[in-house]
Order: C-alpha cells, then sequence, then structure tokens
C-alpha cells in the first residue's frame, strides 16, 4: 500500500470500465441534486493496489432513484430496492454494482436486524464493521474527486490494523465477528488490542448463536471464497467461534485437507454439470462431509440442494470407496458407469478426494463420459428398425451402452452395435444356454 497516494492517483487507479460506470453516476447523481461516493471495500481495495471486483457507491439522497436511471443507462437489471435503503444493479458481463442511500443504524436487540434512517456521509460510514472499510471518494461530475476518511481507516490500513468503530459493534451485529477473522487473514493483519478484547467478550457470551441462519451462510459463503478459506476456520477454531457458525462440522486435519483439496475436485469433475454450479456448497460439503450434516444444514438454514450436498457427501464419506476405484489393471467403462452411476455429485468428489491417482483417473473419465453415455440410441429407433418389443430391445440397449462407454463404438454407430448384440441374442443355441 502506498499510504501517499492522492485522491485523483486513487481514480485514475480504477479499472476503465468501473471508472466508465462512476462517472455516468456521477451525471446522474448531479441531475438528481445528490452527492455520490465510492465507498467501502472498493476504496480499501483501490488503497490495497487492488482492482474492486463490484463497485459500492452511497448516495446523499434517493438510491432507488439513481440505482433505476443508472441501470437505465448502462442496460442493467436493477433489483427490487430492500426495506435497508439499497438497490442492486446487475450489468451484463456479470458485475454487480451496489447503490445504498447513506444511512444511520440502531439495532433493537443484540444480532437482530438494524433500523435504518437516511443520514448524511459522516453517520454512514461510522455505522461501518472495520475503520478499513469506512473510507470513501466523493464523485463529481466535472471529474473531481475528494477522499473521505473520519475514522482512521487510511492508518490502519497503512498498519496492518482491523479495528471497530465502537464499543458495541459485535453486539450489535455478531456476523463481524466472522469478518473480523476474514480480513485479518486477506489482509495479513492483526485485530487492534481493544478489538480483539470486544471479540474475545462476544466470543465467550455466544452472540453468534443468536443470528439467524441466513445471515450466517451469507457470512460462511464469503469465507468459503477466501483466498486460503482453512486459516479462516484455523482462526474461528482458536477465538472459539467455530461451533457457534458451523455446529456439526468435525474441524480436523482430514477436514481441512478435504476442503483444500475440493477446489482442485470441482475442476477434475466439471463433467458432473451442464453450467459451472455454486461451488460454495461443495466446498461445504468437503468440510462437512465427515461430521453431523443435519447440524450443519440446520444451522445455515440451507436449501434444499445445498442440505443434498451435504448429505450426499457425508454418504459418501461413511461409505467404502467404490471397488473400481481401487482395482488394478484394466476397469471397462460400462462397470465404471454401473458403479458410479447413481452417485451425486457431491458424492463423487467426496470419493475423489479419498481416492489415489488411478481411482480419479477413473472418476474423471466417468464423469466426462456421463452425459455423452445419456445418448444411447432409444428403444422406439430399435421399433422403428424392425426389432419386435420385448426383451430384445433392453438387449439391445444394454449392449450399446456398454459399447459406447467402453469406446467401442462412436455415436453414429450405437445402433448397429445394439442389432448386433440382438442378433448374436437371438440365435437358438446362445439364447437357449443365457435363458437355460
Amino acid at each position: 500500500m502506498n499510504a501517499q497516494q492522492t485522491p485523483g492517483e486513487l481514480w485514475a487507479a480504477l479499472p476503465a470500465d468501473s471508472r466508465d460506470v462512476c462517472e455516468r453516476a456521477a451525471v446522474i447523481a448531479e441531475a438528481l441534486g445528490q452527492r455520490l461516493f465510492l465507498v467501502g471495500g472498493s476504496v480499501r481495495d483501490l488503497l490495497l493496489g487492488q482492482a474492486p471486483t463490484d463497485l459500492d457507491l452511497v448516495v446523499e439522497g434517493d438510491a432507488a432513484r439513481l440505482a433505476e436511471a443508472l441501470a437505465k443507462e448502462l442496460g442493467g437489471e436493477l433489483r427490487p430496492p430492500s426495506q435497508f435503503l439499497t438497490a442492486q444493479i446487475e450489468l451484463p458481463d456479470g458485475r454487480r454494482i451496489d447503490v445504498a442511500t447513506a444511512r444511520q443504524e440502531t439495532y433493537p436487540e443484540p444480532g437482530k436486524l438494524p433500523v435504518v434512517a437516511p443520514a448524511g456521509l459522516a453517520d454512514d460510514l461510522r455505522r461501518r464493521d472495520f475503520s478499513i472499510n469506512a473510507i470513501a471518494l466523493e464523485l463529481s461530475a466535472a471529474g473531481g474527486v475528494e477522499l473521505a476518511d473520519p475514522c482512521g481507516g487510511r492508518a490502519d490500513l497503512a498498519a496492518g490494523r482491523v479495528r471497530v468503530l465502537h464499543e458495541a459493534s459485535f453486539r450489535d451485529d455478531p456476523t463481524r465477528l466472522i469478518r473480523a477473522a476474514r480480513f485479518t487473514r486477506r489482509l495479513g493483519s492483526q485485530l487492534e488490542a481493544r478489538t480483539a478484547a470486544l471479540l474475545a467478550k462476544a466470543a465467550a457470551d455466544g452472540l453468534l448463536d443468536g443470528v439467524s441462519g441466513a445471515r450466517v451462510r451469507q457470512e460462511v459463503v464469503k469465507l468459503l471464497g477466501e483466498p486460503s478459506p482453512t486459516a479462516v476456520l484455523d482462526d474461528l477454531a482458536a477465538m472459539g467461534l467455530l461451533e457457534q457458525a458451523l455446529p456439526g462440522v468435525r474441524y480436523d486435519r482430514q477436514a481441512r485437507a478435504w476442503l483444500a483439496g475440493s477446489a482442485a475436485a470441482l475442476i477434475a469433475l466439471r463433467g458432473m454439470w451442464r453450467e459451472t454450479p455454486e461451488a460454495w456448497p461443495y466446498r461445504l460439503a468437503a468440510l462437512a462431509a465427515r461430521g453431523e450434516a443435519g447440524r450443519t444444514s440446520r444451522r445455515l438454514d440451507l436449501s434444499a440442494e445445498a442440505a443434498g450436498a451435504l448429505e450426499a457427501a457425508t454418504e459418501a464419506a461413511r461409505s467404502p470407496l467404490p471397488a473400481v476405484l481401487l482395482e488394478r489393471g484394466g476397469v471397462s467403462g460400462a462397470r465404471l458407469h454401473r458403479a458410479l452411476g447413481g452417485i451425486a455429485p457431491a458424492g463423487l468428489m467426496v470419493h475423489w478426494l479419498r481416492s489415489a491417482a488411478v481411482g480419479r483417473r477413473r472418476l474423471e473419465w466417468h464423469v466426462a463420459q456421463r452425459r455423452p453415455a445419456q445418448a444411447v440410441v432409444r428403444g422406439d429407433a430399435l421399433l422403428a428398425a424392425g426389432v419386435p418389443p420385448g426383451p430384445a430391445v433392453r438387449v439391445g440397449l444394454e449392449a450399446a451402452r456398454e459399447a459406447w462407454l467402453d469406446g467401442r463404438v462412436g455415436h453414429d454407430e450405437q445402433a448397429q452395435a445394439a442389432l448386433a448384440a440382438i442378433r448374436e441374442w437371438q440365435r437358438p443355441a446362445r439364447r437357449a444356454r443365457r435363458t437355460g
């Protein structure tokens, strides 16, 4: 980090496409009579010499009006405004823009959602989690920018400190306990002494237990996307927070290894999906597979799909490895399909994590062939070719599938393979032996 960066240098460091968005937003804000700011993680990342992936904008005014106009200007999709005076725009290229009204917050109870009201920028920055996320750049239609740092976040960022802004910070929002662990690891920072003491007290009081599953899940998803999620989990365990955030997880060397290996597993087994899935349910499944998946699912209020991934991973972790992944020598594609075809993707991922090189290669081959195998010749095609209804059709379909999976025929040769198998089966002597 260059502590001497000027606001103009920070502005120039924005990627050109992000700068264009900010310039257009500033023009709209001026037309609406609103002050506009780039805030939070976007400015923090710029100070660290990193390009922000998403943009966080705050207006002293009506965020919904600005977001609606900006979405039309950029051809983006506007999400409905929330009760917290925020709106989100999703651009065609996948980037997100968060637009919020500058606001202040009050918490009716520890860990509950806040009650918000419009306010000025200074109040908005002071309500935030840490000083390093309470920095803003004011944007103007004329192109000028000014830095606002009322909480000393820039100095903390330069010194490598993560510091809360007031004594009740963790009590107001206990999800900040998880965020503290994330930021200290990601930024290579340390907790400021008073912040560390407040965190220890909040953890000992079990404040995270009072937070809804949905809110804890949001933090866990972000945690699993960190460059080193195992390091963050190590810190949460040391702080006494892991059981509050992820009850049921058996966190030991094996769990750490499986979580660390899950990214490679998902890449190796990418043939399991028609489209790229969200990675976090599978990373969570790798972490939690050897524990009590039901407790973890209930705590995080998981969707049926995500809970199913945990259940499939747990079942695979408790089952012996399929013999086809252990055998020496050749194993036919048909045998692999019969042994592995009924296993859910999360279960295949766990088997990959447990397997040696030979087993991993077989799993990768199986999932690469999994979708094409479903395109084997259909029964109606055999009937149209003159095959009589009955067991002959089943014989032909099974033969074509096995020949395809074993790589003995191509796509256009499946029907011929099926008909050849039916003719062989229909020979009286051979059929008598098979049915006798």
